[in-house]
């Protein structure tokens, strides 16, 4: 019981953002997940896993900024 997915989402985002998001390591999270007793199995373990690849995707291609802050804008 409990939350699951984000969890498996963070491990899968983090993984992809560090180039190690490959078949062994969604294996590997999708046989955690089946272990932990992730409420609709394998299919929902691989759309979340799917998830956390597309977000970091996204979050390679953002501009980079300091937490809490707005990007500083240029003068003129």
């Amino acid at each position: 019981p409990g939350d699951r997915n984000f969890p498996l989402f963070y491990a899968a985002k983090q993984a992809a953002l560090s180039g190690q998001l490959d078949g062994v390591a969604v294996e590997g999270f999708v046989e955690a997940a089946r272990r932990s007793g992730l409420r609709g199995g394998e299919p929902e373990a691989r759309r979340t896993i799917e998830s956390g690849r597309r977000a970091a995707e996204r979050e390679a291609w953002e501009p980079q900024r300091p937490f809490g802050r707005e990007p500083e804008r240029e003068a003129g």
